[in-house]
């Protein structure tokens, strides 16, 4: 089943500062251990010049699944996360963000856009 879903985000900081944060490896390694009830890790965090690609890869245990969910993953739950941010020009930025997770048969992609107010 596939469901899309808009949703808006306002930051009181320039968009430079916001995108500072976007690509900084720090800001990826706090992140990884705070989505959800999982563990986390970078795997990957590459800048070049199109762009930065932050990879994370996280373990969700059995015991923080919920109940009903439980019995069709036993050993808890891996993802993977990507996230490609394209580089800050006069338009903003893009970024795209998948997640795949393995033993459930489940997805997640969206694409995202940084711009400017004002």
């Amino acid at each position: 089943m596939t469901t899309t879903n808009t949703h808006t985000v306002n930051f009181d900081q320039p968009i430079e500062k916001v995108y500072e944060a976007l690509t900084d490896a720090g800001f990826w390694e706090k992140v990884a251990n705070r989505f959800s009830a999982a563990d986390g890790k970078v795997e990957k965090f590459e800048t070049t010049d199109a762009g930065t690609t932050v990879v994370i890869r996280q373990t969700v245990s059995a015991d923080k699944i919920p109940a009903q969910a439980q019995k069709f993953v036993k050993s808890g739950v891996g993802m993977t996360r990507t996230f490609v941010i394209s580089p800050l020009n006069d338009d903003g930025a893009t970024s795209t963000v998948t997640t795949e997770a393995s033993g459930v048969p489940a997805s997640f992609s969206a694409s995202q856009k940084l711009t400017a107010q004002g």
